[in-house]
């Protein structure tokens, strides 16, 4: 037998501020539960590599929209990631290229295009075109009046949502099937205390570690085009649309009881799928925003050997 291994309107009073990414920083996940094997399934003999994840603290999501051709974006992106260091992990953090300074540019070193139809859906349903990048969602939650925010206030932001209570506990499961080529994503939530509104699960691919040029204006992260760029966390797309499916048919969730959704893709060929991410959040549906007040999120890999 042929063996098979198992695997986000701001006043932009504030544009003269701080403005904070990186080249490449080793961020292993810091879990509470995380288990990863090669699987054996008894039925067809099939051998695959799975990567769980269970979350039961409070974790928070960082939108970073962001663009190749944008001179501020590394600052804000390092900043992300040195909270990310500072809160164990448990800041969860994805960047979404949007906008003039995501376009790519043919014939030349910016000819990547990160950009896809989950990140354009984000950046037109938020108001972002007139804010500019970079500019963050944290937990699609206001601060100080605001949604979208400068990364000059993220830290205060983000420390303010960690201060909040986990209300839900979440756990993400990966198969890979190499043979197949394709990607099996399980999920469970359960909510710990009863929450008014309707909730929804969402989940998207990020690809971690995408070596491309980068437009910089810190001298202490590097020169003015950063050659050897290492881009963290790129969203690549949504498993389940731009803003997910109800967890319920009415989307209103009780506490104790857990819900089960799986999604099964075929990963691009262009992705290096060892560095991809499944990262999946629940969230409040919203008239105005679609999905706002993130509760729980979780972030889990993908093994492919």
């Amino acid at each position: 037998m042929k063996n098979k291994f198992s695997i986000i309107l701001f006043v932009m009073a504030f544009l003269s501020g701080f403005w904070f990414a990186c080249d490449k920083i080793d961020e292993p996940l810091t879990l509470t539960e995380h288990t990863e094997y090669p699987v054996i399934n008894e039925d067809t003999n099939d051998v695959f590599f799975t990567d769980s994840v269970m979350i039961t603290e409070k974790q928070v999501l960082l939108e970073d929209f962001t663009g190749h051709r944008c001179v501020n974006c590394p600052e804000a992106a390092f900043l992300a990631h040195e909270m990310a260091l500072e809160y164990d992990h448990k800041l969860i953090i994805y960047a979404v290229h949007v906008g003039q300074l995501a376009e790519p540019l043919p014939g030349t070193i910016f000819s990547t295009d990160f950009r896809n139809e989950t990140g354009t859906n984000l950046y037109n349903d938020f108001n972002l075109s007139s804010l500019g990048v970079p500019i963050g969602l944290i937990n699609r939650q206001e601060f100080s009046g605001f949604l979208p925010l400068p990364s000059f206030i993220w830290e205060q932001a983000v420390s303010n949502e960690f201060d909040k209570p986990v209300q839900a506990k979440m756990k993400l499961k990966t198969k890979y099937f190499p043979e197949e080529g394709i990607v099996v994503v399980s999920t469970e939530s359960e909510f710990t205390e009863t929450l008014e509104g309707n909730y929804k699960l969402v989940v998207y691919l990020a690809e971690d570690s995408i070596n491309a040029p980068q437009l910089n204006n810190n001298p202490e992260i590097g020169p003015d085009t950063l050659y050897n760029y290492y881009h963290r966390n790129v969203l690549r797309k949504a498993l389940n649309t731009t803003y997910g499916e109800f967890l319920t048919p009415s989307g209103q969730v009780e506490p104790g009881i857990v819900y089960k959704k799986d999604y099964t893709f075929l990963p691009d060929q262009n992705w290096q799928l060892k560095n991809c991410r499944i990262i999946a959040y629940i969230g409040k549906q919203d008239e105005v925003f679609n999905l706002t007040e993130i509760v729980q999120v979780a972030e889990v890999g993908i093994k492919t050997n």
